[in-house]
């Protein structure tokens, strides 16, 4: 009887609980507005642009309004000789810059880099490293069979081994016939080859890391004959490995009663500081070296899969 009566004194205060209601009013359209600065430069060879917007309440679901500002430029910290990087306006709150000739492309590796954007009055700045990133050794597909959860489909695998050192932290990004999975679902990072800080260094990448590259959507579910897989690895510091996982938290949300449990929504860390003026500042500076990888699934793959 001990354990019925237990349940029995329990009863009335989970009623309690799910029966008291209590509505709470927030205030969020008084909040003062933050100027926004998204700028992940990475060394591939292509047009690199950094997005300037107004941050808007909680509960407006306009377009984020984007903010012209003076000046908008990288400058080279571990050698000051070396010519800035100066992003220029193509439409209002999107500053580009190109390289010169088509194979050149941004930053030294090793290298830190201070971002500065100036709006009038204020002025902002950030540093990054350009940290260096392993070479993706290959990527193949794998059979699997139907499951309860899955009809039978290939799915993709890269290989690469983590640097020598402790401390090196990553992005990996996954491409299904170019089109690039950008879900917050998909943001996977990585520590060291693993999730996060641990004893382990120099290792290949672990298993549940080297199949983030696959849709899990119903509709796109691994890939097909003719289907291509793109890998980007980028290196990353580790604040911008925090700030990843920051948004992962916050954007990529199960609803339900699992909410009771969730991380509260907030705005997010930045490392973008106020060096003069009083307005407001978030969004995060990261330069990423990358290495990539692609491949295509072929009738001659996939026979070599099946059958073996």
């Amino acid at each position: 009887m001990t354990r019925i009566n237990h349940i029995f004194t329990l009863l009335p205060s989970l009623i309690l609980l799910f029966s008291c209601e209590q509505t709470i009013n927030v205030d969020t359209e008084n909040i003062e507005s933050s100027i926004v600065i998204d700028a992940f430069i990475d060394n591939l060879p292509k047009t690199q642009t950094i997005s300037i917007t107004r941050s808007r309440p909680f509960y407006d679901n306009t377009a984020f309004e984007r903010i012209s500002v003076n000046a908008v430029y990288i400058k080279d910290l571990t050698d000051p000789a070396q010519p800035d990087y100066v992003f220029v306006e193509a439409i209002p709150g999107i500053y580009e810059w190109a390289p010169t000739n088509p194979p050149d492309s941004f930053g030294i590796i090793g290298h830190n880099y201070q971002l500065v954007v100036v709006d009038g009055a204020s002025e902002f700045r950030a540093i990054s490293t350009l940290n260096p990133v392993p070479v993706i050794d290959s990527i193949r597909f794998n059979f699997e069979e139907k499951s309860a959860f899955f009809d039978e489909r290939f799915e993709a695998e890269f290989f690469a081994n983590d640097l020598s050192g402790f401390g090196d932290t990553y992005w990996i990004k996954g491409f299904k016939n170019e089109f690039f999975l950008d879900k917050p679902e998909y943001i996977t990072t990585s520590y060291d080859g693993g999730f996060s800080a641990s004893n382990e260094d120099g290792i290949l990448f672990i298993p549940p890391l080297r199949t983030s590259i696959n849709p899990f959507e119903e509709d796109e579910q691994g890939y097909e004959i003719g289907d291509s897989v793109r890998v980007e690895l980028l290196s990353i510091t580790e604040d911008a490995f925090l700030y990843l996982n920051e948004i992962l938290a916050q954007t990529d949300r199960q609803g339900g009663i699992s909410e009771l449990f969730s991380v509260p929504s907030t705005n997010l860390n930045s490392n973008i500081q106020v060096i003069s003026g009083d307005q407001l500042v978030l969004g995060f500076f990261c330069t990423s070296s990358v290495s990539t990888a692609k491949s295509t699934l072929t009738a001659d793959l996939a026979k070599v899969q099946e059958t073996g």
